[in-house]
């Protein structure tokens, strides 16, 4: 019974809820021990059922999306800066650029992934903050290499 699945669904949020209530007009509470596979029947919910499983759907995408934007953001408070003293020009250098830069690419490809899935909405706000952050990192390594360049070479 796919309405049943689509009822069980751990990724429903209080959001999902409210639009399946507003979908059926009724309201319920799923979590009353009360709340059985008769009431479903006397919600009269098969007749929505494509709609209440679109809006699973979502949730289920919606998780997806907001696991892949939590790893991401994870990945990046593993990420050391290896700063090491250079004798030749006293100073500490930013080693292991390339390595960085690459990690900015596939956090940037990783990022746009997201914001071009369609079930990015409730995430949009959280997703463009954290393409803003990478991009504005990217800048500053720019300028660092650029500055660090320029200092050797003096």
């Amino acid at each position: 019974m796919p309405i049943v699945l689509a009822f069980r669904n751990e990724n429903l949020e209080e959001n999902h809820w409210a639009d399946i209530k507003g979908l059926i007009q009724k309201d319920f509470d799923v979590l009353s021990p009360e709340f059985t596979l008769k009431s479903l029947i006397e919600l009269d919910v098969n007749q929505f059922a494509e709609d209440i499983q679109g809006i699973s759907t979502a949730a289920s995408q919606e998780f997806r999306l907001r696991s892949d934007l939590k790893a991401e953001l994870d990945r990046w408070n593993t990420i050391y800066f290896n700063i090491e003293h250079e004798d030749a020009c006293d100073s500490l250098i930013l080693k292991d650029v390339d390595e960085i830069y690459q990690v900015v690419d596939e956090s940037l490809a990783n990022i746009n992934q997201i914001l071009g899935n369609r079930f990015v909405k409730p995430l949009r706000p959280e997703a463009e903050k954290f393409k803003r952050e990478i991009i504005t990192l990217n800048d500053i390594l720019d300028e660092w290499v650029l500055c660090q360049k320029n200092w050797r070479y003096l």
